[in-house]
């Protein structure tokens, strides 16, 4: 061996790495995350496939619950703080109602779910969600058909004028 090669840093001169035997280490259990933990298990069993029937089903019990006339607005609320007031006015003013239509004004606390629905009440239900991030869902039938969102509010009572007339002629 050279003397060149005696100097040249290897394994064993290299004051930086570690060449005595292995050290074991215990290893702890780490404690549970207490929010994500239970976010998971929540979500463990839940069926994606099955998630359009359940929501579709929780339309028809608001609308079998809220009893709603013919041509008449029902209102209803989840939450005890209330956003409706005058977006609940406005949704009145811009969504007609067609004859033997029923409409229900389910209000969020952040924003108002809209629920128009014709005869026989449930056969075909128009869901609009006002406030931010607006949206339109339909179910005919109990079964899904059309989903769109919407820019803006405004964008949202406009296709709901065309989506009533499309669904209720």
């Amino acid at each position: 061996m050279s003397r060149r090669d005696a100097q040249r840093p290897g394994l064993e001169n290299r004051w930086w790495v570690d060449t005595s035997e292995q050290k074991s280490f215990r290893t702890r259990s780490k404690p549970a995350a207490p929010v994500g933990e239970r976010l998971f298990r929540a979500g463990a069993d839940f069926n994606q496939a099955e998630a359009p029937a359940q929501l579709a089903d929780i339309n028809k019990r608001l609308i079998d619950e809220c009893a709603a006339a013919e041509g008449e607005w029902a209102y209803a609320a989840t939450l005890p703080a209330v956003v409706a007031g005058q977006l609940s006015a406005r949704v009145k003013r811009q969504i007609q109602l067609p004859p033997k239509a029923r409409g229900i004004i389910l209000d969020c606390g952040y924003s108002l779910r809209v629920l128009v629905t014709g005869q026989p009440p449930g056969q075909c239900i128009l869901e609009f969600r006002i406030g931010p991030d607006p949206s339109f869902d339909c179910w005919i039938e109990g079964e899904w058909v059309r989903e769109e969102t919407f820019r803006n509010t405004d964008e949202a009572f406009r296709k709901a004028r065309l989506y009533i007339r499309r669904y209720f002629g």
